[in-house]
Protein backbone atom coordinates (compact mmCIF):
# COMPACT_ATOMS: atom_id res chain seq x y z
CA UNK A 1 0.00 0.00 0.00
CA UNK A 2 1.25 3.38 -1.08
CA UNK A 3 1.14 6.52 1.63
CA UNK A 4 0.40 9.30 0.20
CA UNK A 5 1.86 13.08 2.11
CA UNK A 6 -0.02 15.80 2.39
CA UNK A 7 1.81 18.81 3.87
CA UNK A 8 -0.70 21.59 3.26
CA UNK A 9 -2.21 21.82 6.24
CA UNK A 10 0.92 21.36 8.27
CA UNK A 11 2.02 24.60 5.86
CA UNK A 12 -0.68 26.50 6.17
CA UNK A 13 -0.96 25.81 10.21
CA UNK A 14 2.83 27.34 10.22
CA UNK A 15 2.06 30.10 8.10
CA UNK A 16 -0.80 31.11 10.86
CA UNK A 17 1.16 30.90 13.60
CA UNK A 18 3.74 32.70 12.20
CA UNK A 19 1.62 35.70 11.06
CA UNK A 20 0.09 35.99 14.89
CA UNK A 21 3.35 35.46 16.85
CA UNK A 22 5.10 38.08 14.20
CA UNK A 23 2.23 40.67 15.40
CA UNK A 24 2.13 39.89 18.67
CA UNK A 25 5.66 40.15 19.35
CA UNK A 26 5.81 43.83 17.71
CA UNK A 27 2.65 44.74 19.86
CA UNK A 28 4.51 43.43 22.70
CA UNK A 29 6.83 46.03 22.96
CA UNK A 30 4.23 49.44 22.88
CA UNK A 31 3.73 50.65 26.56
CA UNK A 32 0.08 51.50 27.15
CA UNK A 33 -0.74 52.72 30.67
CA UNK A 34 -3.30 50.28 32.40
CA UNK A 35 -6.67 51.14 32.91
CA UNK A 36 -8.64 52.31 36.21
CA UNK A 37 -9.70 48.57 36.38
CA UNK A 38 -5.64 47.20 36.49
CA UNK A 39 -3.73 50.80 37.68
CA UNK A 40 -3.35 49.35 41.69
CA UNK A 41 -2.07 45.34 39.97
CA UNK A 42 0.25 47.25 37.83
CA UNK A 43 1.74 49.41 40.04
CA UNK A 44 2.13 46.95 42.74
CA UNK A 45 3.78 44.85 40.14
CA UNK A 46 6.02 47.46 38.85
CA UNK A 47 7.01 49.71 42.06
CA UNK A 48 6.11 47.58 44.65
CA UNK A 49 4.75 50.92 46.61
CA UNK A 50 1.49 51.65 44.54
CA UNK A 51 1.71 55.59 45.12
CA UNK A 52 5.51 55.72 43.71
CA UNK A 53 4.08 54.56 40.27
CA UNK A 54 2.87 56.91 37.33
CA UNK A 55 2.24 56.53 33.73
CA UNK A 56 2.48 59.38 31.49
CA UNK A 57 2.99 60.21 27.76
CA UNK A 58 6.63 61.68 26.65
CA UNK A 59 6.43 64.54 24.32
CA UNK A 60 9.66 64.15 23.36
CA UNK A 61 9.51 61.01 22.11
CA UNK A 62 6.03 60.52 21.69
CA UNK A 63 5.34 57.03 23.49
CA UNK A 64 3.99 56.48 27.12
CA UNK A 65 6.67 56.19 29.68
CA UNK A 66 6.09 54.24 33.18
CA UNK A 67 8.04 55.17 35.89
CA UNK A 68 8.43 54.46 39.28
CA UNK A 69 10.01 57.98 40.64
CA UNK A 70 6.71 59.29 42.42
CA UNK A 71 4.70 60.41 43.70
CA UNK A 72 4.47 63.86 41.78
CA UNK A 73 3.02 67.31 43.70
CA UNK A 74 -0.11 68.31 43.04
CA UNK A 75 -0.69 70.27 39.83
CA UNK A 76 -2.28 73.57 39.39
CA UNK A 77 -6.10 73.70 37.46
CA UNK A 78 -6.48 73.54 33.87
CA UNK A 79 -3.10 71.64 33.84
CA UNK A 80 -1.75 68.09 33.01
CA UNK A 81 1.06 65.71 33.83
CA UNK A 82 3.54 64.58 30.81
CA UNK A 83 7.32 63.91 30.45
CA UNK A 84 9.28 66.71 28.54
CA UNK A 85 12.83 64.57 30.16
CA UNK A 86 11.38 65.65 33.46
CA UNK A 87 7.76 65.47 34.56
CA UNK A 88 6.48 68.97 33.44
CA UNK A 89 2.90 70.68 33.49
CA UNK A 90 1.05 70.71 30.10
CA UNK A 91 -2.16 72.63 29.42
CA UNK A 92 -5.02 70.69 28.58
CA UNK A 93 -6.25 69.96 24.97
CA UNK A 94 -8.33 71.84 23.69
CA UNK A 95 -11.59 68.96 24.00
CA UNK A 96 -10.56 68.62 27.62
CA UNK A 97 -10.57 70.90 30.98
CA UNK A 98 -9.04 70.80 34.65
CA UNK A 99 -11.35 72.32 37.14
CA UNK A 100 -9.22 71.92 40.50
CA UNK A 101 -5.75 70.71 41.55
CA UNK A 102 -5.00 67.06 41.07
CA UNK A 103 -2.14 64.95 41.27
CA UNK A 104 -3.38 62.75 38.15
CA UNK A 105 -0.58 60.52 36.83
CA UNK A 106 -2.99 58.23 34.34
CA UNK A 107 -1.80 59.05 30.78
CA UNK A 108 -1.38 62.47 30.71
CA UNK A 109 -4.60 63.37 30.55
CA UNK A 110 -7.09 66.14 32.44
CA UNK A 111 -10.03 64.85 34.07
CA UNK A 112 -12.84 66.46 32.56
CA UNK A 113 -13.88 65.94 28.45
CA UNK A 114 -15.76 69.28 27.18
CA UNK A 115 -19.23 69.12 26.35
CA UNK A 116 -20.23 69.68 22.54
CA UNK A 117 -23.23 71.31 22.74
CA UNK A 118 -24.37 69.04 19.37
CA UNK A 119 -27.85 68.05 20.56
CA UNK A 120 -30.49 69.34 18.71
CA UNK A 121 -30.76 73.01 18.60
CA UNK A 122 -28.22 73.26 20.52
CA UNK A 123 -25.29 75.51 19.46
CA UNK A 124 -21.85 76.98 21.48
CA UNK A 125 -22.02 79.91 23.42
CA UNK A 126 -18.51 80.51 25.06
CA UNK A 127 -15.43 77.80 24.41
CA UNK A 128 -14.22 77.83 28.15
CA UNK A 129 -10.56 77.11 28.50
CA UNK A 130 -8.28 74.51 30.46
CA UNK A 131 -10.29 75.05 33.68
CA UNK A 132 -13.94 75.59 32.64
CA UNK A 133 -16.14 73.44 30.69
CA UNK A 134 -18.13 75.24 27.18
CA UNK A 135 -21.22 76.70 27.75
CA UNK A 136 -24.20 76.08 25.22
CA UNK A 137 -27.43 78.09 24.32
CA UNK A 138 -30.33 76.92 22.23
CA UNK A 139 -30.03 78.69 18.14
CA UNK A 140 -33.05 80.89 18.74
CA UNK A 141 -32.66 81.98 14.71
CA UNK A 142 -33.56 78.35 13.93
CA UNK A 143 -36.85 78.88 16.78
CA UNK A 144 -35.43 76.67 19.58
CA UNK A 145 -35.61 77.28 23.27
CA UNK A 146 -34.45 75.62 26.86
CA UNK A 147 -36.40 72.67 27.63
CA UNK A 148 -35.51 74.07 31.12
CA UNK A 149 -35.05 77.53 31.94
CA UNK A 150 -31.20 77.72 33.51
CA UNK A 151 -29.89 79.89 35.79
CA UNK A 152 -28.32 82.47 33.43
CA UNK A 153 -31.05 83.21 30.41
CA UNK A 154 -28.93 83.62 27.62
CA UNK A 155 -26.76 79.98 27.92
CA UNK A 156 -26.02 76.82 30.65
CA UNK A 157 -23.59 74.86 31.67
CA UNK A 158 -23.94 71.30 30.63
CA UNK A 159 -22.10 70.05 33.02
CA UNK A 160 -24.29 70.95 35.83
CA UNK A 161 -27.72 71.75 33.61
CA UNK A 162 -29.81 70.20 31.70
CA UNK A 163 -29.26 72.13 28.31
CA UNK A 164 -31.97 70.66 26.33
CA UNK A 165 -33.42 72.86 23.73
CA UNK A 166 -37.25 72.11 21.93
CA UNK A 167 -38.45 73.91 18.97
CA UNK A 168 -40.77 76.86 19.89
CA UNK A 169 -42.12 78.86 17.18
CA UNK A 170 -43.94 81.84 17.64
CA UNK A 171 -47.48 81.53 15.85
CA UNK A 172 -48.16 85.07 14.39
CA UNK A 173 -47.25 86.07 11.22
CA UNK A 174 -44.60 88.50 11.15
CA UNK A 175 -43.09 87.19 14.26
CA UNK A 176 -39.40 85.93 15.18
CA UNK A 177 -37.85 84.71 17.94
CA UNK A 178 -35.04 87.73 19.89
CA UNK A 179 -32.09 86.60 21.45
CA UNK A 180 -33.54 87.06 24.69
CA UNK A 181 -36.18 83.64 23.69
CA UNK A 182 -39.41 86.04 23.39
CA UNK A 183 -41.69 86.67 20.19
CA UNK A 184 -41.28 90.57 18.72
CA UNK A 185 -42.20 91.85 15.78
CA UNK A 186 -40.00 91.25 12.39
CA UNK A 187 -38.99 95.07 11.75
CA UNK A 188 -38.42 95.87 15.80
CA UNK A 189 -35.36 96.12 16.79
CA UNK A 190 -34.33 94.65 20.05
CA UNK A 191 -32.13 97.52 22.31
CA UNK A 192 -32.59 96.58 25.56
CA UNK A 193 -31.89 92.67 25.11
CA UNK A 194 -30.10 90.55 27.28
CA UNK A 195 -28.59 87.96 25.96
CA UNK A 196 -25.97 88.21 22.87
CA UNK A 197 -26.97 87.59 19.20
CA UNK A 198 -25.28 85.05 17.61
CA UNK A 199 -22.64 86.30 14.90
CA UNK A 200 -20.68 84.52 12.29
CA UNK A 201 -17.43 86.70 13.09
CA UNK A 202 -16.55 88.74 15.87
CA UNK A 203 -14.01 91.42 17.33
CA UNK A 204 -10.24 90.59 16.56
CA UNK A 205 -10.45 87.07 15.82
CA UNK A 206 -11.22 85.87 19.29
CA UNK A 207 -14.18 84.39 18.57
CA UNK A 208 -15.56 82.36 15.81
CA UNK A 209 -18.35 81.21 13.58
CA UNK A 210 -20.57 79.19 16.21
CA UNK A 211 -20.02 76.30 13.55
CA UNK A 212 -16.64 76.88 13.41
CA UNK A 213 -16.60 76.06 16.89
CA UNK A 214 -18.27 72.73 16.74
CA UNK A 215 -16.33 71.64 14.45
CA UNK A 216 -12.85 72.54 15.87
CA UNK A 217 -13.74 70.03 18.28
CA UNK A 218 -15.01 67.24 15.92
CA UNK A 219 -11.57 68.19 14.09
CA UNK A 220 -9.34 67.57 17.28
CA UNK A 221 -10.95 64.17 18.46
CA UNK A 222 -10.53 63.22 14.62
CA UNK A 223 -6.87 63.75 14.29
CA UNK A 224 -5.97 61.61 17.21
CA UNK A 225 -8.58 58.70 15.48
CA UNK A 226 -6.63 59.50 12.08
CA UNK A 227 -2.78 59.43 14.34
CA UNK A 228 -4.27 55.98 15.77
CA UNK A 229 -5.02 54.47 12.46
CA UNK A 230 -2.06 55.51 11.13
CA UNK A 231 -0.01 54.32 13.94
CA UNK A 232 -2.14 50.53 13.62
CA UNK A 233 -1.21 51.17 9.30
CA UNK A 234 2.03 51.05 10.69
CA UNK A 235 2.07 47.90 12.38
CA UNK A 236 0.44 45.87 10.27
CA UNK A 237 2.73 47.02 6.95
CA UNK A 238 5.92 46.10 9.16
CA UNK A 239 3.96 42.38 10.23
CA UNK A 240 3.26 41.82 6.00
CA UNK A 241 7.05 43.01 5.36
CA UNK A 242 8.33 40.47 8.18
CA UNK A 243 6.24 37.37 7.30
CA UNK A 244 6.29 37.45 3.10
CA UNK A 245 10.14 36.90 3.28
CA UNK A 246 9.41 33.62 5.65
CA UNK A 247 6.08 33.02 3.92
CA UNK A 248 6.94 32.30 0.37
CA UNK A 249 9.01 28.94 0.53
CA UNK A 250 6.09 27.82 2.48
CA UNK A 251 3.38 29.25 -0.04
CA UNK A 252 5.23 27.59 -2.85
CA UNK A 253 4.99 23.78 -1.26
CA UNK A 254 1.10 24.60 -1.19
CA UNK A 255 0.49 25.91 -4.70
CA UNK A 256 2.70 22.61 -5.88
CA UNK A 257 0.85 21.08 -4.04
CA UNK A 258 -2.74 21.93 -5.34
CA UNK A 259 -1.23 22.04 -8.95
CA UNK A 260 -0.75 18.36 -8.65
CA UNK A 261 -4.35 18.22 -7.56
CA UNK A 262 -5.79 20.54 -10.69
CA UNK A 263 -3.17 19.13 -13.24
CA UNK A 264 -3.50 15.18 -12.73
CA UNK A 265 -1.51 12.66 -14.02
CA UNK A 266 -1.47 11.96 -17.65
CA UNK A 267 -0.96 8.09 -18.90
CA UNK A 268 1.12 8.95 -21.71
CA UNK A 269 1.51 4.83 -22.47
CA UNK A 270 -1.32 2.89 -20.75
CA UNK A 271 -0.98 -1.11 -19.86
CA UNK A 272 -1.48 -3.17 -22.59
CA UNK A 273 -3.55 -6.95 -22.24
CA UNK A 274 -0.95 -9.60 -21.89
CA UNK A 275 -1.05 -12.97 -22.76
CA UNK A 276 1.39 -15.96 -21.97
CA UNK A 277 2.10 -19.42 -21.62
CA UNK A 278 2.06 -21.16 -18.00
CA UNK A 279 5.86 -21.68 -16.99
CA UNK A 280 7.25 -18.35 -18.81
CA UNK A 281 9.77 -16.89 -16.85
CA UNK A 282 8.35 -13.66 -16.57
CA UNK A 283 5.56 -11.26 -17.72
CA UNK A 284 6.20 -7.16 -17.32
CA UNK A 285 3.08 -5.14 -17.23
CA UNK A 286 4.50 -1.50 -17.92
CA UNK A 287 2.49 2.12 -18.03
CA UNK A 288 4.40 5.55 -18.98
CA UNK A 289 2.60 8.78 -17.19
CA UNK A 290 3.62 13.03 -17.71
CA UNK A 291 5.98 14.07 -15.20
CA UNK A 292 8.19 12.15 -12.71
CA UNK A 293 8.18 11.84 -9.48
CA UNK A 294 4.55 10.48 -9.24
CA UNK A 295 3.63 7.86 -6.72
CA UNK A 296 1.36 4.47 -8.03
CA UNK A 297 -0.37 2.33 -6.33
CA UNK A 298 -1.09 -1.74 -8.41
CA UNK A 299 -4.22 -3.50 -7.58
CA UNK A 300 -4.71 -7.15 -8.88
CA UNK A 301 -7.98 -9.38 -8.12
CA UNK A 302 -5.37 -12.46 -9.17
CA UNK A 303 -5.48 -15.54 -6.92
CA UNK A 304 -1.47 -14.86 -6.11
CA UNK A 305 -1.16 -11.47 -4.40
CA UNK A 306 0.87 -9.01 -5.49
CA UNK A 307 3.20 -8.85 -2.60
CA UNK A 308 4.84 -11.85 -4.53
CA UNK A 309 5.72 -9.99 -7.42
CA UNK A 310 8.25 -6.89 -7.96
CA UNK A 311 6.99 -3.40 -8.28
CA UNK A 312 9.46 -0.93 -10.37
CA UNK A 313 9.47 2.76 -10.69
CA UNK A 314 12.16 4.45 -12.91
CA UNK A 315 11.35 7.79 -13.69
CA UNK A 316 7.75 7.79 -15.09
CA UNK A 317 8.07 4.65 -15.97
CA UNK A 318 5.72 2.20 -13.68
CA UNK A 319 6.59 -1.79 -14.05
CA UNK A 320 4.74 -4.84 -12.10
CA UNK A 321 7.14 -8.10 -12.85
CA UNK A 322 6.22 -11.36 -12.04
CA UNK A 323 8.39 -14.30 -12.63
CA UNK A 324 7.31 -17.71 -13.03
CA UNK A 325 3.70 -17.39 -14.45
CA UNK A 326 1.55 -19.37 -13.75
CA UNK A 327 -2.40 -19.69 -13.85
CA UNK A 328 -3.40 -18.65 -10.81
CA UNK A 329 -1.85 -14.93 -12.24
CA UNK A 330 -4.40 -14.49 -13.97
CA UNK A 331 -6.95 -11.65 -13.63
CA UNK A 332 -7.15 -7.84 -14.36
CA UNK A 333 -4.10 -5.56 -12.96
CA UNK A 334 -5.02 -1.89 -12.47
CA UNK A 335 -2.10 0.60 -11.70
CA UNK A 336 -3.58 3.90 -10.21
CA UNK A 337 -1.66 7.63 -10.27
CA UNK A 338 -3.86 10.44 -8.13
CA UNK A 339 -6.98 9.81 -9.59
CA UNK A 340 -6.27 8.44 -12.65
CA UNK A 341 -5.65 4.60 -13.63
CA UNK A 342 -5.38 2.05 -16.18
CA UNK A 343 -6.15 -1.78 -16.46
CA UNK A 344 -4.74 -4.62 -18.30
CA UNK A 345 -5.81 -8.31 -18.21
CA UNK A 346 -3.12 -10.96 -17.73
CA UNK A 347 -4.03 -14.34 -19.44
CA UNK A 348 -2.41 -17.26 -18.95
CA UNK A 349 -2.92 -20.03 -21.63
CA UNK A 350 -5.88 -21.49 -21.24
CA UNK A 351 -7.45 -19.36 -18.52
CA UNK A 352 -8.27 -16.13 -21.03
CA UNK A 353 -10.49 -13.80 -18.97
Amino acid sequence: MVIHSNPEFSILAFIKFLTIYVFEVLHGYEIQCPGTVHWNVRAKDLCNVELKYFCLYDDVNTNTTESCTGPLPTIAKGYKWVIRGNPDRGKCSLGSYQPYEHRNVKASACVYQKSLCSEEGQVVFDMGNTIDDQKCRCDYKRGYDFVGKPRNRCYCYPSTEDCSCFLRRCNITGVRMSQDYECIDNYVYNTTAICPTIVTILDKGLQQETVIKQKSIKLFKDNYIILDVQRNLLKIILTILICIPLAVPPLVLVIIQICKYINPPVFEETLNDTECIEGVAKVVLQCRVSGKNKEASWSTDSEIPLSEATIIKQGNIHQVVIKNVQRNHCGNYTVTVRRQSCTAILTVAGNKM
